[in-house]
């Protein structure tokens, strides 16, 4: 144990020191003082959302197309504007208009007056058109997903072949700083990539949103093929929303990086949902750190990753996390790690099973919580430290609710191990259970000179656990759950449901108690049940 705490440790002090380092942010920028190469607004098109603003290196631009009904304009098969009319500046009236023709080429941008252009609706009109942001992108899947955009700054994705290529909405879609929503819809297809697909994001506060959308998460697939990472992204403002996809065969060996996606300075928010990341290999699977952002896991499952043995498939450093309705399964590596007193890491209603690590490792967590979760039959159990910190050690508090921590750990390290320096941290476990099955494996092991455990209305099966007596209360000790083993019980992840006589129904505190389990189902009764499933 000690050697493995001395490990940890060291690598701690080593982030610590190279972030330290880093002082300052990656900015992606596109100029060129050609009027048909400023760079362009692309955006979602619908009723509902027709902004189209931008901003680059002069001021506001405002770029709005025009698709015409009865007179198509097509490029290789692929319907593009009839005309695009964009603005250089918001302290004069200076438009340019750009008309396509049928045979993928386009007039030479020229000046026009007679535009009136409503800021409020960001819709324009011109010689009775009505011009309005582009529309979705949409990626052919047929396509050679690694030709890029051949032009960044006409506003539609047209790589060489004259398709939309997959590599080509990203740079279209990152091509400039926009306050105006892009979408990129991916069809359902294998897309092996030989490099990341970077997405830039502004350094100003206008930021955009963009929304990566596959089909769902089994049929549509960034394969790195075993050479490459998947996603990279930078910037300051807007945010990045990926949705139904699988992240496969994704590789980097690279410190402090990822080998599927990688916010690289990013100050921005991360969403992830619906998602599958498996077979890749990396020092983690999603590295979250350098920078000032959050990341938001939901209904995502990360399994048969590999990482190195003290990294996480997820780990966090310094970043705010949200793990929800997620399961964390079979990958080699510690499922997640939180570290460098990051704030603000919840984890509910989602499964951490089977990986040959730590389930989960708190490392200087500040005001963390792990809700209506199932922690179970992973090489060790939770591991929570709140080294170097002295006096701010108070501010480390875990807190455990509606949890059910089951049959983790050998005889080094267990279902909860703690390597706290400070009597003022408390590890507040609710309404939750620590069970081993009175194996010779126990529930607690300490890992420094001090250990706190607050267990309130909580089932701990043996006799391991030093608990504060001043605090803690109406918990059952030695006393078995009946759990049944780790299967679908409904909802999104595997849990493990206690019988119909279990000890845990109705012992948990009202107070404290969750509205839902861990399935998404009400709680009822005056008092729920004790661990992540209610029975009734």
């Amino acid at each position: 144990m000690i050697n493995f705490l001395s490990v940890v440790s060291f690598l701690k002090t080593q982030k610590l020191f190279l972030i330290g380092l880093a002082s300052s942010f990656l900015i992606y920028s596109c100029t060129n003082s050609s009027s048909t190469q400023t760079a362009l607004l692309q955006s979602n098109h619908n009723s509902e959302q027709t902004d189209g603003n931008g901003k680059t290196y002069d001021g506001k631009i405002r770029i709005v197309h025009h698709y015409d009904a009865n007179q198509k304009i097509y490029c290789h098969g692929q319907e593009v504007p009839y005309s695009i009319l964009y603005r250089k500046s918001d302290t004069n009236d200076s438009w340019y208009l750009i008309t396509n023709k049928s045979d993928c080429q386009q007039d030479p941008a020229i000046h026009v007056d007679g535009v009136n252009y409503d800021d409020s609706l960001k819709v324009a009109q011109f010689q009775g058109k009505n011009y309005y942001p582009p529309k979705i992108i949409e990626v052919v899947a047929s396509e050679d997903p690694n030709l890029p955009d051949t032009n960044l700054f006409d506003g539609i994705c047209l790589d060489s072949r004259g398709f939309c290529s997959l590599r080509a909405a990203v740079e279209q879609a990152s091509s400039l700083s926009s306050t105006s929503d892009v979408r990129i819809n991916v069809s359902t297809g294998v897309y092996k990539i030989t490099e990341p697909l970077a997405f830039h994001f502004p350094s100003t506060i206008d930021g955009h949103q963009i929304y990566l959308n596959g089909q769902d998460k089994m049929n549509t697939v960034i394969d790195g093929n075993g050479t490459t990472s998947h996603i990279k992204v930078d910037g300051s403002s807007g945010g990045l929303n990926i949705s139904n996809f699988g992240f496969k065969n994704g590789y980097s060996k690279v410190a402090f990086s990822s080998s599927s996606i990688l916010p690289y300075y990013f100050h921005a928010p991360l969403n992830i949902e619906n998602c599958l990341f498996e077979n890749n290999v990396g020092a983690s699977t999603l590295y979250a750190g350098l920078g000032n952002l959050e990341v938001n896991i939901r209904q995502s499952t990360f399994q048969n990753n590999q990482t190195a043995t003290n990294d996480g498939v997820i780990s966090t450093f310094s970043t705010p996390l949200l793990i929800e309705n997620s399961t964390i399964t079979q990958n080699i590596g510690i499922g997640v790690l939180v570290e460098n007193k990051t704030s603000n890491v919840v984890i509910k209603n989602s499964t951490i099973s089977y990986n040959q690590s730590l389930g989960l490792s708190f490392y200087q967590c500040v005001g963390c919580e792990v809700e209506n979760s199932t922690i179970a039959y992973n090489k060790y159990g939770i591991y929570i430290s709140t080294a170097y910190f002295g006096n701010s050690a108070n501010l480390l508090d875990v807190l455990i609710n509606n949890t059910t921590i089951a049959y983790n750990g050998d005889s080094e390290f267990a279902n909860l191990t703690l390597a706290l320096t400070s009597s003022e941290t408390k590890i507040r476990l609710s309404n939750s259970i620590l069970a081993n099955g009175h194996s010779t494996t126990p529930n607690c092991t300490p890992g420094g000179s001090l250990q706190a455990l607050v267990a309130i209305n909580s089932l701990i099966d043996d006799n391991s656990c030093s608990l504060d007596t001043t605090t803690s209360a109406n918990n059952l000790i030695a006393v078995d759950p009946l759990l049944g083993a780790l299967s679908d019980n409904g909802g999104y992840t595997p849990t493990m449901k206690p019988s119909a006589i279990s000890p845990v129904i109705d012992q948990g505190l009202a107070l404290t108690c969750s509205v839902f389990d861990q399935r998404g189902q009400v709680r009822l009764g005056a008092s729920c049940d004790i661990g992540a499933i209610e029975v009734k």
